[in-house]
């Protein structure tokens, strides 16, 4: 029989490893930020066949729980907006990525992609972020 592997342990004056604390982050310890990490500034980006912007958003969001929205405002929770208009067509994320905004008809040249945060009923956080990007059209297609 093998003797347990805490008597081994002890037997041959091995001491117990030290307590591991793991951090976990409360939403309290910053204020809200939110940044549009993709796609990055100045990046050439070609439209769909259509004409339609299709690459996702990606952002990176500290200070907030990121939550579905909902009828009652929590503390340090919340979600984001973002596209090329935040007054329509914007997608509405509690994720750190999207691609459902209205990203149709667009032009060739630059555009700007905005992300804002707000709590869970759609009142603004204040943090806000933008990048301007670089539309080509597809080879033998014309965009407006």
């Amino acid at each position: 029989m093998r003797p347990a592997p805490a008597l081994l342990m002890l037997s041959l004056g091995c001491a117990p490893p030290p307590e591991v604390l793991l951090y976990t982050p409360s939403y309290t310890d910053t204020e809200p930020t939110i940044q549009l990490v993709y796609p990055e500034p100045g990046e050439v980006i070609e439209l769909d066949p259509y004409c339609a912007l299709t690459v996702p958003i990606v952002v990176a969001v500290t200070g907030i729980q990121l939550t579905e929205p909902s009828p009652i405002a929590i503390e340090r929770q919340g979600h984001w907006h973002g596209g090329p208009n935040l007054d329509e067509g914007f997608c509405n994320s509690s994720d750190y990525s999207c691609d459902d905004y209205d990203g149709s008809n667009m032009s060739v040249g630059p555009l700007n992609l905005y992300v804002e945060l707000l709590d869970n009923t759609h009142s603004p956080l204040g943090p806000k972020d933008q990048v301007e990007i670089e539309l080509t059209a597809p080879v033998g297609v014309t965009c407006p």
